[in-house]
């Protein structure tokens, strides 16, 4: 007989549930726990996020809110001495984008070249400048578009998230190659640029050559702000706070634009540099380098294509001769040499009354090479009137030994033929007047006695510039006292103009200068192109009124006396300084012609067109 099972006692139930309340009760205070915990973080977030680095978020809301936009001035513009605009602005279009707006920058850079062709360069100056600009800001890609290319991006422009439409000035020369030496051009600032001077990253364009670069501070005046509000997609709402911006000053220059043009034409097709100066104030009046070069290529920014051609070219037209070109002076420097004798009195005094006579060539003393004239059978008995007159190369032989190097160099050194004039240009270079000591220094080599020889005819080491020489005439003819040379006239501007006064110049010479001495030299310049012999008589005879002047004739390299045909680069270069009127300078030019040859046939005419134009324009005043 099975027995049934006992049945569980009551108590015992009772027992198990007690139990597992306990499980879950222990359950329910982790639970509790855990939310607790949270909460406490959530609350402890919170107060980070609202009190301890509210300023921080604020900051980051704001700017997702409000952009601020850099306003760049309208550049200052530049008149000649009539008022006639050189340079002004124009306005256009640009395209820049704004970084953080654009998932995909290559991509957005391929939909954008699509419909504007992007140049490599145009490429590289938009990276540079975008590691310097905030995310935020917008970054120029093109500063320069045209009518058909806006069209074309506008009515796209809701796919290209990042891209803003700008309108933006450029620079504009109206003048373009006949006044690019003086005005320089603008440009884009590069890499460089930014590095020197950072501010520049918001100027749309810097100055980089001639009166843009030397004056780029008064003429760029000064950045203004925009603080705009902008939506979700960074499309500007409302402008909630602006600073204009302060215009660049006006400049006024002295130079002539009817007398620059005459230039240019009188120049023609000549490679070379041609200056018009007045002695009394320093004013330059013409100021030309041939051949020139567009500057407004530079303006909105150049294609990499298009600098390689320019600055290829074999006749280089970015070169300013007038400033920076290098020649030896050649028979030029015989009115200084003739003054620095006249300044010697005992080698003055001790000369034959007939001159010297010139048989077509000179001998050093125990030399056997001749030295020759540049008229092979010789002037005869010669004076220094006469030197001058007719160019007699012996005369200045002759009188270069007895008057010695050292002596030649200090007194030509007088009238900054061998230095910066300090003209209001960037890049002016030093010309060279050689001495024994400079020789030593430079090639640890001696001197001997046919340097002098040659020195005393503009020859040999010497080296001057176009400026320099026209600079060295007004001296001479403003008897030793002048002003720097220098293209300002006054500053313009929205407040006030204020005119701009040339440093006084006045050489000292511890020769002596006699008084009468300058008049002689200058009227033997006269005797130059009004003379019976003189060199430039023929253009004496195309003159309605009296100037005064010199020829010159510089050898680039020794080549043999035949009738064989050299190449033009081994052909002499063609000088003339002048001035006008004779007796009484009011102005006084200085011509280069590049391997053009006879100063009296090639460089004089040019000089006399130009102070033809000079005189007419003075007279018609």
């Amino acid at each position: 007989m099975i027995k049934a099972p006992k049945r569980q006692p009551l108590r015992d139930a009772f027992l198990d549930r007690s139990h597992d309340r306990k499980i879950f009760t222990l359950r329910l205070f982790l639970l509790t726990a855990i939310i607790l915990a949270s909460f406490i973080m959530l609350i402890a977030h919170m107060y980070r996020l609202q009190i301890t680095d509210h300023s921080q978020y604020i900051t980051k809301s704001s700017r997702n809110r409000i952009r601020i936009n850099i306003l760049p001035p309208p550049r200052g513009l530049i008149y000649d001495r009539k008022g006639k605009l050189l340079a002004h602005n124009q306005a256009t279009i640009r395209i820049s984008i704004i970084p953080e707006d654009t998932d995909n920058l290559n991509q957005l850079l391929e939909k954008i070249s699509s419909s504007v062709p992007l140049d490599s360069s145009v490429l590289k100056r938009f990276h540079e400048r975008r590691k310097m600009i905030r995310g935020s800001e917008p970054v120029p890609l093109l500063y320069h578009i045209t009518d058909q290319q806006l069209a074309t991006l506008s009515v796209d422009l809701a796919n290209l998230p990042g891209v803003v439409l700008e309108s933006h000035i450029i620079r504009h020369y109206p003048n373009k190659e006949t006044m690019a030496h003086v005005i320089g051009y603008v440009s884009i600032p590069d890499a460089t640029d930014l590095r020197q001077e950072p501010e520049n990253l918001h100027y749309g364009s810097i100055g980089k050559q001639g009166i843009e670069k030397y004056y780029d501070k008064l003429l760029k005046g000064s950045v203004g702000m925009q603080q705009v509000e902008v939506d979700a997609h960074g499309r500007p709402v409302r402008v909630l706070q602006e600073t204009p911006p302060e215009a660049g000053a006006d400049l006024h220059l002295t130079i002539d634009l009817d007398l620059q043009e005459a230039a240019v034409n009188a120049m023609g097709d000549y490679t070379g540099a041609a200056i018009l100066l007045e002695p009394d104030s320093g004013n330059l009046l013409v100021f030309v380098s041939q051949p020139g070069f567009d500057p407004n290529l530079f303006s909105s920014g150049m294609k990499s294509s298009q600098y390689r051609k320019l600055s290829s070219d074999p006749l280089h037209p970015l070169f300013n001769r007038a400033l920076k070109g290098r020649y030896p002076p050649g028979s030029i420097i015989k009115p200084f040499m003739g003054l620095l004798l006249l300044s010697t009195p005992e080698i003055r005094e001790a000369m034959n009354p007939r001159g010297i006579y010139c048989p077509g060539h000179y001998r050093i003393p125990n030399y056997k090479r001749p030295y020759y004239d540049w008229k092979r059978q010789g002037h005869g008995w010669t004076t220094l009137n006469k030197a001058i007159e007719e160019s007699c190369d012996v005369f200045f032989y002759s009188i270069s030994l007895k008057l010695g190097i050292e002596r030649i160099s200090s007194f030509l050194n007088l009238f900054y033929l061998n230095q910066k004039t300090g003209v209001d240009l960037p890049g002016e270079v030093s010309g060279l007047i050689p001495s024994p000591e400079w020789k030593s220094r430079r090639m640890n080599k001696s001197w001997f006695p046919g340097e002098t020889v040659i020195t005393a005819i503009g020859q040999g080491y010497m080296l001057t510039t176009p400026l320099q020489s026209a600079f060295a005439t007004a001296l001479l003819l403003s008897k030793g006292k002048g002003y720097q040379p220098h293209f300002l006239a006054k500053v313009g501007g929205a407040r006030k103009t204020t005119s701009h006064h040339a440093l006084p110049i006045q050489i000292s010479s511890e020769n002596k200068i006699p008084p009468w001495a300058w008049g002689q030299i200058q009227q033997a310049m006269v005797n130059v192109v009004h003379g019976k012999h003189g060199t430039a008589r023929g253009l004496g005879k195309e003159l309605d009124f009296m100037m005064g002047g010199k020829t010159g004739t510089a050898q680039v390299v020794a080549l043999p006396q035949d009738e064989v045909k050299h190449p033009p680069t081994l052909e002499d270069h063609a000088w003339f300084i002048g001035f006008a009127p004779a007796q009484q300078p009011e102005a006084v030019v200085a011509i280069l012609v590049e391997h053009g040859g006879s100063g009296s046939k090639v460089a004089a005419p040019i000089a006399g067109k130009i102070l033809q134009a000079y005189m007419k324009q003075k007279n018609a005043s």
